[in-house]
């Protein structure tokens, strides 16, 4: 080999090497940098796949409790209403005694006062009311299924009008209401 054909050969590899380099800078790097930013976004959309499929069943899970969630805000509502709806909450006492055989009863409400916890008012609630003792026993009992939030905090007991073994009883008790919040 002459030595221009070696120089020819040195110089081709040369130009050879700076325009693989070349091609290396200008082409392949921003492209090796693009597959980087790609691999990176992949992984973030991964990451957000694998959030919303735990959302999703978390989500699923829920509406199978949907029926019970329903139900429970239901008694909820119930116990623990908007307004105090004073006039059924007297007509399911009333009822309440008369299927309990009570002689004779008064329901006296008072007005909605804030109560302690927060988001509730308290109604206070007088009772007085006759019958037997079976009868009285009854209604207390029928007062627990009626379904509103009440905590009975006082009960008198004495012989009624009649004497013994009619008895007069007196209830004092709180009614709760949900408040609404203060515009």
């Amino acid at each position: 080999m002459t030595s221009a054909l070696r120089s020819r050969i040195l110089a081709f590899g040369g130009a050879l090497v700076i325009v693989s380099l070349l091609a290396f800078v200008v082409v392949l790097r921003p492209q090796a940098a693009r597959i980087a930013d790609t691999r990176k976004h992949a992984d973030a959309q991964r990451q957000r796949v694998a959030e919303l499929l735990l959302s999703l069943r978390q989500l699923q899970g829920l509406r199978q409790e949907a029926p019970q969630l329903r139900a429970r805000a239901q008694r909820v509502d119930t116990a623990m209403p908007n307004d105090p709806q004073l006039g059924q909450f007297v007509l399911e006492v009333h009822d309440a005694a008369r299927k309990s055989a009570i002689d004779w009863l008064t329901v006296s409400p008072g007005s909605p006062q804030v109560g302690q916890q927060a988001g509730v008012e308290e109604i206070s609630v007088s009772m007085n009311l006759t019958g037997g003792y079976f009868q009285v026993e009854d209604f207390v009992a029928r007062l627990e299924t009626l379904g509103r939030a009440l905590k009975i905090s006082q009960v008198t007991l004495g012989p009624g009008p009649a004497g013994l073994p009619q008895l007069a009883a007196t209830f004092v008790m709180k009614m709760f209401v949900a408040a609404t919040p203060a515009t």
